[in-house]
């Protein structure tokens, strides 16, 4: 039997709805070091859920990357 390499590039596109508490989110982005904040200009986790929670409330662009970045993390989760 002969042996291929195959190199190949795709780009996946996935929409999903989703019900979730935004302090679910916020409890997510702290628990897991993506959220972060600046103290004395260097980058340190950020430890106030509910300052993560009231910045996705006010922040759209905030608030639609976090969504998209907890819901791939919960697809990833998901038994096969």
């Amino acid at each position: 039997m002969t042996r291929y390499r195959v190199d190949l590039s795709s780009a996946v596109r996935v929409a999903a709805q989703v019900d979730v508490e935004l302090g679910t989110v916020a409890a997510w982005l702290v628990r897991s070091g993506r959220a972060r904040t600046l103290v004395e200009g260097l980058p340190r986790p950020a430890a106030d859920q509910a300052a993560v929670q009231q910045a996705l409330e006010r922040n759209p662009h905030l608030r639609e990357v976090a969504l998209q970045l907890w819901a791939a993390d919960q697809l990833r989760r998901r038994p096969a």
